[in-house]
Parts: C-alpha cells; sequence; structure tokens
C-alpha cells in the first residue's frame, strides 16, 4: 500500500510527531504572515506593543520594527519550538531575568538596534542551545555579572555600537564554546585583568574603535595563559596577531 504525504497531511504528522495539541496550531496574528510549511512567522513593522500569540510549533518568528519596549518574565514561554527570534528595532528598553526561558531549542536571537542599558543576570537564562547573540547598538552600560553565564554553547557574541566604558572581571563568565567576541564601537578605556578570564576557546576579539590608550597586554595574557593557538584581536582598525 503506498502512502502519499502532501501539504494537507503535514499538520495532523506533526501533530503526532510532536505532541502538540490540534486545538493550539494554526494561531496566525491578522497582522503577521504565516508559513505553515516551514513554521516561520513574520510580523515585521506592525506597531505591536507585545509579543503576540502564536503558533506553539513556531520555529522562527521575526518581530522587526515594532514597540514592545519591555520583555517580561516567560515572554515567549508559549513558543517552546523557537529556533530563530529576530527583535531589532523594537523599541526593547528591558529584558526581564527569565524572560527567554522555556526557548530550551533557540540557536540565534538578535537583539540589534534597540535601548537596552543592563544586561541583567539572569536576561538570558533558559537559552543553553543559543549559538549567536546579537546586542548591536543598544545603549549597554553594564553587564551584570552571570549575565552569560547559562550561555554555555553560544559560539560568537556581538556588543557592538554600545556605551561600554569598562569590563570588570569574569564578565564573560560561562561561554565556554565562545569563538568570536565583537566589542567594537563602544566606549572602553579600561578592561580589568581578569575580564576574559575563562574564555579558553576565543580565537577572535574585536576592540577597535574604543577609548584603549594602549595594548592590553596584562589582561590578554592573564586571560589566555592556558591557550596555545594564535589570537587575533582586532584594535582600532587593523588586526594584530599575538601568539600567547
Amino acid at each position: 500500500m503506498h502512502f502519499q504525504v502532501g501539504s494537507g497531511l503535514l499538520w495532523p504528522l506533526l501533530v503526532i510527531l510532536l505532541g502538540v495539541p490540534a486545538a493550539r496550531l494554526a494561531k496566525c496574528p491578522k497582522q503577521c504572515v504565516c508559513d505553515q510549511i516551514q513554521l516561520t512567522i513574520t510580523c515585521v513593522n506592525k506597531n505591536l506593543t507585545e509579543v503576540p500569540v502564536v503558533d506553539e510549533i513556531t520555529v522562527k518568528l521575526d518581530l522587526r520594527g515594532n514597540d514592545i519596549q519591555q520583555l517580561p518574565t516567560g515572554a515567549f514561554k508559549h513558543t517552546p519550538y523557537l529556533t530563530h527570534l529576530s527583535l531589532q528595532r523594537c523599541n526593547i528598553r528591558s529584558v526581564k531575568e527569565g524572560a527567554f526561558r522555556s526557548l530550551g531549542r533557540l540557536v540565534f536571537l538578535n537583539l540589534a538596534h534597540n535601548n537596552i542599558d543592563i544586561l541583567y543576570q539572569e536576561s538570558f537564562d533558559g537559552l543553553p542551545s543559543l549559538k549567536q547573540l546579537v546586542i548591536d547598538w543598544n545603549r549597554v552600560e553594564e553587564i551584570q555579572p552571570g549575565a552569560f553565564s547559562q550561555l554555555g554553547f553560544l559560539n560568537l557574541l556581538s556588543l557592538t555600537h554600545n556605551q561600554l566604558v569598562y569590563i570588570p572581571n569574569m564578565a564573560f563568565q560561562g561561554l565556554q564554546n565562545i569563538k568570536w567576541l565583537r566589542l567594537s564601537h563602544n566606549s572602553l578605556n579600561y578592561l580589568d585583568v581578569e575580564a576574559f578570564g575563562g574564555l579558553v576557546t576565543l580565537n577572535r576579539l574585536s576592540l577597535d574603535h574604543n577609548e584603549l590608550q594602549f595594548f592590553p597586554s596584562e589582561t590578554m595574557t592573564r586571560s589566555w595563559q592556558t591557550v596555545t593557538k594564535i589570537v587575533n584581536i582586532e584594535k582600532r582598525g587593523f588586526s594584530v596577531e599575538r601568539k600567547l
């Protein structure tokens, strides 16, 4: 006997495989464009003031260009299957502790072009699979201890075009797999000796367009004293290769 699985049978099949109640499927906000085959929802420039209720099974959610302002605790608790989340230009001012809790499958999060000023201790709690985090073009001036402690699989952290002036000891603790840390275009003038402590997998650090008056040799040496590979450090618009 031969069965052909067409688009009409896709939803029942996914309901069976993932155990998602049928009544919770096919939620598409009227302002959004929903692709039920690719499981993506796009709500760009729709003047939304809060995260919309969408299909639980959604894997990609694009909310660029809205006016959400604040991400409360559990903001995405109804979308546990998300892998990609875009929140650029949403006028977000604060990310409450646990805002992304339950997004255990998320691998990409973009928060660029918002107004976030503080990264709280548990702002990114609940993102164990995240690989890329982009927070460019915000107003970040403070990174609280433990802000990234739950991001053990992160490969890229981008914090360019913010208002950081100082990096304290162990600011990036918990980033056990980080490859590229981008801190360009801030106002950094001082790095603590252990500012990059624990980042043993890091192979690229971008520090160009800051206010550092000298190459932070002690910080670099102390941070990567166990690393033998070549680390590329971008500073003042050019690349410096330093073998530690």
